[in-house]
């Protein structure tokens, strides 16, 4: 098992840990070690501190985590690996800038397709521009109270390696307006899925 930390910046105006901001920083921290495929995060609760992590193979005796804020799989050479995130006890500090509006401002929203396109900039990671995508897109089609949370995404590869020209997505399936399966597409091939749930 190996044990590491990850400490964070709070996201323009939120006061949680953003899931693009975990899925960045465990993906530098496994850097070159690891080379992650077949990568599949999920979040379980929101964090507004930092986060401890746990890295195993799947094939090691389970963690004693039993309620943790995210959960990282990945497969690397021919070993499947699981980190388990718990919130930590240092409080989060410093905040940086983002403006969400400003990054979907330019995306084309197809009704009909249920999609949305973006000719994308290098100003955002690729992370940060398809979940700011999906939330704009659920956003103009479905119009009931709540909040849209990231919930989970699942990949072949990381997707902030990638240098991307177009970013589209499509909402494939939902449960109502609550819970939902969105597909995207860099540059027209199928990069993986988002799942997001409105509380």
């Amino acid at each position: 098992m190996e044990a590491f930390s990850l400490d964070f910046k709070f996201k323009g105006d939120r006061n949680y840990i953003h899931g693009t901001d975990i899925y960045t920083k465990i993906m530098q921290h496994l850097g070159k070690a690891y080379l992650p495929v077949n990568i599949d995060l999920s979040f379980h609760k929101v964090s507004r501190n930092n986060l401890a992590a746990e890295l195993c193979c799947i094939n090691e005796p389970a963690s004693k985590i039993i309620n943790p804020v995210s959960v990282f799989k990945f497969a690397s050479n021919s070993d499947k690996y699981i980190i388990k995130l718990t919130e930590g006890s240092g409080i989060v500090k410093e905040r940086y800038e983002y403006d969400e509006d400003k990054l979907v401002e330019p995306a084309i929203f197809k009704e009909d397709e249920k999609s949305i396109t973006l000719h994308s900039s290098p100003q955002y990671t690729n992370i940060e521009k398809v979940v700011a995508l999906n939330k704009a897109l659920l956003n103009k089609l479905f119009f009931d109270d709540g909040k849209w949370y990231f919930t989970r995404i699942a990949i072949t590869k990381d997707i902030n390696a990638e240098d991307v020209a177009n970013i589209r997505l499509q909402l494939i399936n939902n449960i109502g307006s609550k819970i939902t399966k969105t597909k995207f597409f860099f540059d027209e091939r199928e990069k993986g899925y988002l799942y997001f749930s409105k509380v």
